[in-house]
């Protein structure tokens, strides 16, 4: 089998340094991140390290070259890197990443760092100029409709948000006497998006609402009312119980005082009283064709966050990385788990 090439390292003096980028987990976020370095210009693919055996056989089988190792300090013994890219588990993505910003890595970790804020206790240990060199990459953040969303908001053509609801809806079919093992809908949906409310209108600092529990004891249905620090109010609604999304279908809804918009992974519809921002009155529909992705396709979805973080690297400030704000996240998801305990308004934080 042909290896996956590497990126070769260039000359000295030959333009911008180039960084050697390692990943932390080799299922299938890991080889795609893989696959993302392997073609980026600006980085070169260090290699790898997971603990089993069987998913570093299974990089190999895909045409890695690069070292793969079953540990960090091992990895970093036969092939130094800048940076790394953490794409383990939840039971040990917050040491790991907490590992290597300790030892001054930039880390990039392919979503939450953990289930739980308590999870990532690791992480929010840390001083924070290390806390700092923490980028944490969520879907909805990259998606190319949902970021020109949160451009379009973050312009203010909309004006002062007086509604705004947000869902998050995925299938998955399971029996009452088969539920899920561990998770429940607040696990496995809700977190990306909680990191874009938190990046479009500020962070959330205190929650109310209900679940509903129609497998078992797990959370299968979560109804939230979300306050920001800025005041804005967000309804939150989340089901994996819905048929029809095989995958996390996520959908903001504001209503403002110059305008409105629904922004979704299918499409974005914004509707203007008046021309604002460049934009014209009236309704305004953008679709996936209408917004090419310049990454390359066969780098999957790991390439528009990876594209990101080499940036950060060299310089560019790029928000939608923010570690912090994924941490908030974690805070408000067991402010929303209190809630429902209680039946009562929590605060939440990081």
């Amino acid at each position: 089998m042909t290896a996956v090439p590497e990126t070769p390292a260039p000359d000295a003096g030959a333009g911008p340094a180039v960084h050697r980028l390692a990943v932390a987990g080799r299922g299938r976020a890991g080889i795609a991140h893989a696959m993302a370095i392997a073609q980026h210009d600006a980085c070169t693919f260090a290699g790898a390290f997971a603990p089993r055996a069987d998913l570093r056989r299974f990089a190999r089988g895909a045409g890695f070259a690069a070292p793969l190792e079953g540990s960090l300090s091992r990895l970093r013994e036969r092939a130094p890197f800048d940076a790394l890219v953490v794409c383990a588990p939840f039971d040990s993505r917050a040491g790991v990443a907490a590992d290597a910003l300790a030892a001054g890595h930039d880390v990039l970790v392919d979503g939450l760092p953990a289930r739980t804020l308590e999870g990532a206790a690791p992480i929010a240990a840390l001083p924070p100029d290390v806390r700092a060199r923490l980028r944490c990459a969520t879907p909805s953040l990259f998606h190319p409709l949902l970021r020109r969303g949160a451009s379009v908001l973050a312009s203010g053509v909309l004006g002062t948000p007086r509604t705004v609801r947000a869902s998050v809806f995925v299938s998955r079919v399971f029996s009452h006497g088969a539920p899920p093992h561990g998770d429940d809908v607040l696990d496995f949906a809700v977190g990306d998006l909680l990191v874009l409310l938190d990046h479009v209108l500020g962070p959330i600092v205190r929650v109310s609402g209900a679940a509903q529990r129609l497998y078992g004891e797990r959370i299968d249905e979560a109804h939230a009312e979300l306050v920001h620090a800025n005041g804005v109010v967000t309804g939150l609604d989340a089901s994996w119980s819905v048929p029809g999304y095989p995958r996390a279908a996520v959908v903001i809804e504001v209503e403002g005082e110059a305008g409105s918009l629904i922004a979704s992974d299918d499409a974005l519809e914004v509707d203007l009283a008046d021309p604002a921002g460049g934009m014209p009155a009236g309704v305004t529909r953008v679709l996936p064709a209408d917004l090419p992705d310049p990454l390359p396709f066969d780098a999957g979805e790991g390439s528009r966050a990876l594209h990101a973080f080499v940036a950060s690297l060299h310089g560019a400030a790029v928000g939608e990385l923010a570690g912090d704000r994924s941490l908030r996240a974690l805070g408000v998801i067991d402010g929303m788990r209190r809630a429902f305990a209680s039946g009562a308004a929590e605060e939440c934080g990081a």
